[in-house]
């Protein structure tokens, strides 16, 4: 959060610095469980003091690692490499760590700041500077000293169409139980990654747009919430993109904030079935030449997650013709393209829906 004294402020009044938890049930905060301006810091390789309130500065980028009781971060700052850190919860009082001259991202200037990080099922952090040029994966070793691997640039899945991740700025990241990431940008547009293909999948924008989205978690249930630089919290549905604030309305102990971190790898996965029907206008059972059939598809989604980038074939049969004007989805006419089966042109077209019914 942005305050230690419960007022919520605006990134541009005052830099993110105070680490509390958020309740999921109504949005509001705790009491603050690490203050960046006023808390212990220690050199973690040394173990050396260093002075109080230096090492969280303004970070947009945490995430916790169950196994160590860790909240790593590093903070938001381009103009020069920046050092991986952590919050350590082992210890009373809770205290901060920095790992001089490990730095996670070495070039800098204008959008190479790192502000989304979280761990993913497969055990490793990873961290996406603001421009998605490059994703860096952490761990420690046996020794206890971080291993940062910067694996380079995202990819455009070939389903984006005209989003396209590398034109995104700031937001979060979280991680599900199936070892994909997924980004929620300051647009408030959101794309899962696969870390390994450093492939990036337009999922959907969050509706209704909330504002300047910073902050992303999930919890073990699935269940996936949104924060940023409002003071709000949102639950998002991400099988139809379909955002509600979990406040009830009462703002009180409700927190502008630079991220979100998870405590669990849920797993997200579309669960889809097709149906495919036909019928004769005329009403007889069967059929015969110049008869008028209307076929009908049914596609639904009962997963937890929609299904981008997953298309759906099916062609005219052969011997029959397409009545020009006949498409609809969901009972609604959808016209023709040039003339032509609005779902025949190359590339398909898009449905967004948990389910739809297509004649």
């Amino acid at each position: 959060s942005s305050s230690a004294d419960g007022f919520p402020q605006a990134p541009s009044n005052k830099p993110y610095r105070y680490i509390k938890l958020l309740n999921t049930a109504n949005g509001t905060a705790s009491s603050t469980i690490y203050n960046g301006a006023t808390g212990l810091c220690f050199d973690a390789v040394s173990g050396a003091p260093l002075t109080a309130g230096s090492v969280l500065l303004y970070a947009s980028a945490i995430a916790f690692d169950k196994a160590s009781n860790r909240i790593y971060f590093v903070n938001n700052n381009s103009a020069t490499p920046q050092d991986l850190c952590y919050v350590d919860l082992n210890t009373t009082p809770v205290v901060a760590r920095r790992f001089t001259g490990y730095q996670m991202e070495t070039t800098t200037g204008a959008g190479y700041n790192v502000n989304r990080m979280s761990f993913a099922s497969d055990g490793y952090g990873y961290a996406i500077t603001e421009n998605g040029r490059d994703i860096i994966r952490f761990s420690m070793n046996a020794s206890g000293l971080p291993v940062i691997t910067r694996l380079g640039a995202l990819l455009n899945a070939p389903s984006n169409g005209t989003m396209d991740i590398l034109d995104e700025k700031g937001g979060d990241i979280f991680g599900d139980g199936s070892g994909n990431l997924y980004l929620v940008a300051n647009s408030s547009n959101l794309y899962k990654i696969n870390p390994n293909t450093k492939v990036a999948t337009f999922l959907g924008s969050v509706n209704p747009f909330p504002g300047t989205s910073n902050s992303i978690a999930v919890d073990a249930a699935g269940n996936v919430f949104i924060g940023g630089a409002y003071q709000n919290v949102y639950t998002v549905n991400l099988a139809t993109m379909n955002a509600s604030s979990i406040t009830g309305g009462n703002m009180t102990n409700v927190w502008t904030n630079g991220d979100y971190t998870s405590c669990a790898f849920p797993v997200l996965a579309p669960a889809l079935t097709a149906n495919k029907t036909y019928s004769n206008i005329n009403g007889k059972p069967f059929v015969v030449g110049g008869d008028t059939i209307e076929y009908r598809i049914e596609v639904s989604n009962t997963g937890n997650i929609n299904a981008a980038g997953v298309s759906l074939f099916d062609g005219i049969p052969a011997s029959t013709n397409y009545i020009a004007g006949s498409t609809k989805v969901n009972g609604i006419t959808v016209p023709d393209v040039s003339g032509a089966m609005p779902f025949s042109l190359s590339g398909g077209r898009l449905i967004n829906s948990s389910r739809r019914s297509r004649t």
